[in-house]
């Protein structure tokens, strides 16, 4: 009797060990990813529809509340916001891609000209990027849920979102600073 008990106390240790490391084995295989550029990998670990959906809903409130100021003045604000949003839409659909991601991740901003190169950090300096992931920390939000805050070559900090889909972990969200990312 005491060795089935035994046995049933050390699986159950192992499956809450399991259950605790395997976010940051999910995000250390997207790392692994990110840094080899394989797109089918990237695609594996990402769950793009979600991504892009959550995004846009973002970027749309912030628009909402840009504009929500703006139109008490100008009549055609409704007109603009239409116009932005369908934008917005299109241009996330283009960007949310598994080299987008590799971009968002790696903190540089998705539609900025001066951002650095694949090869170059914000000062210029010609060594290979740091690796931002490694630079992060998670806190587990629920069993299911994770949230990576990482630190951005600008001096902010944004959050990746990784949700439990069975035994895997997958992006989901990535949580913009009110600067943008």
């Amino acid at each position: 009797m005491r060795s089935i008990l035994g046995g049933f106390i050390l699986v159950l240790l192992l499956a809450g060990g399991f259950a605790f490391a395997s976010p940051y084995i999910a995000l250390e295989g997207l790392r692994d990813a990110l840094e080899s550029g394989d797109a089918e990998d990237i695609s594996d670990r990402v769950d793009f529809p979600l991504l892009r959906l959550n995004m846009k809903d973002q970027l749309h409130a912030v628009m909402a509340k840009n504009v929500g100021r703006e139109s008490e003045d100008n009549p055609f604000a409704a007109l603009a916001t239409s116009m932005a949003s369908l934008v917005i839409d299109k241009a996330l659909d283009a960007l949310v891609t598994p080299a987008g991601v590799a971009k968002l991740v790696a903190g540089q901003q998705l539609l900025d000209p001066e951002a650095p190169d694949d090869n170059q950090t914000p000062d210029g300096d010609s060594n290979t990027r740091r690796n931002l992931l490694s630079e992060a920390r998670v806190v587990h939000d629920s069993l299911d849920r994770v949230s990576v805050w990482v630190p951005n070559d600008y001096g902010n900090e944004f959050r990746i979102v990784m949700r439990r889909f069975g035994m895997t972990w997958k992006l989901t969200n990535v949580i913009m600073s009110e600067s943008g990312v």
